[in-house]
């Protein structure tokens, strides 16, 4: 989406996207943004935008569409838990990230977070659309936990629909811990990535799990490949400077 239509969307939808719960929960915090980053209040303007349009987008199939059901559970359950922290990282630690791979194997990952918002500095990472996505959530999802939030979700979506959602499916397979990031761009770009990660004391091959679905499949992978590694490095830095 163009600067200009994304400016005259977000003058339609503001205020009453303002009017909501959905938005009062997730701006009751305070926080204030530099112009380098994407502005906190255009993020939950997007988030509860996206929120908001499930009924419609589930009349199109959406339920259907992996990536949209992951940012539908991974916003929903901020907007739940709006205590989530806001980290935004420096262009210089960026550009460290980008030009260090990952480890192959992770042997144990205590997690500096349940959940938290990530602010990548503007035009600083392109995806294969090439929309500039400068915000992503980032979350740890366990196997027990996660069973219960889903069904929390789809609760919200019958809510929102009025017709019962049907969760039997929906991570009923899923029993290893899970790192996932989800972000939503101009009010119409869903991205998504999951990975396996161990708990603490275990260990598992770093194998980001990809969704190909574009019409540039090599492009796609790219991109979801670039952000989800410089998010693990994230996590690992995170984590040795706690201890």
């Amino acid at each position: 989406m163009k600067m200009n239509s994304f400016k005259k969307l977000k003058k339609l939808l503001e205020p009453i996207l303002k009017e909501t719960r959905e938005y009062k929960r997730l701006n009751s915090r305070k926080f204030n943004p530099s112009n380098q980053y994407a502005n906190y209040k255009d993020v939950v303007l997007q988030i509860c935008s996206h929120l908001l349009s499930v009924e419609e987008c589930l009349r199109f199939g959406k339920h259907k569409d992996a990536t949209y059901i992951n940012c539908t559970h991974a916003f929903f359950q901020a907007m739940s838990d709006n205590g989530f922290g806001v980290y935004a990282l420096q262009k210089e630690l960026l550009l460290d990230f980008v030009n260090t791979d990952a480890p192959e194997e992770i042997i144990g990952l205590p997690r500096p977070f349940k959940r938290a918002l990530i602010l990548l500095p503007k035009d600083f990472i392109t995806s294969h659309d090439g929309i500039s996505v400068n915000r992503v959530m980032v979350e740890f999802i366990d196997p027990p936990t996660f069973y219960d939030e889903v069904k929390e979700t789809f609760y919200y979506v019958t809510e929102k629909t009025g017709a019962k959602a049907d969760v039997s499916e929906y991570g009923k397979n899923i029993d290893v811990p899970l790192f996932r990031w989800t972000s939503v761009v101009g009010f119409d770009y869903l991205y998504s990535d999951t990975f396996a990660v161990p708990y603490p004391g275990e260990s598992y091959s770093y194998v980001p799990h990809v969704s190909l679905e574009g019409y540039d499949e090599y492009s796609e992978m790219s991109f979801l490949s670039k952000v989800s590694n410089i998010l693990f490095l994230l996590i690992l830095l995170l984590q040795k400077r706690r201890s």
